[in-house]
């Protein structure tokens, strides 16, 4: 994580070390992933294909997303979702 992190930084892409990357976090047992640090802009591009779903949906309906505080919980859920979606345990298929 923290050398393709480096490699963002320096402008250049991971694009030969997200297939590293991917089981690398599949391989983590789920209780201990919260302790995983992880790199924002690492995971943009590991969650690339959902970030422009939830894009796309936005823009063909706008307004229908919610501006609720998201509870601890949910963000905890969420977190789950997006760690989840970045190693590819699920992938997104067209309708």
């Amino acid at each position: 994580m923290q050398a393709a992190a480096l490699v963002l930084e320096a402008g250049g892409s991971i694009a030969t070390l997200v297939e590293r990357l991917r089981p690398a976090l599949r391989a983590v047992p789920h209780h201990e992933r919260d302790h995983v640090g992880l790199d924002v802009a690492v995971m943009r591009v590991l969650l690339a294909d959902v970030l422009g779903r939830i894009a796309q949906d936005e823009a063909d309906n706008p307004g229908s997303t919610t501006a609720a505080e998201p509870s601890e919980s949910d963000l905890h859920e969420m977190g789950k979702f997006f760690y989840s979606a970045a190693c590819h345990e699920w992938v997104l298929t067209e309708p």
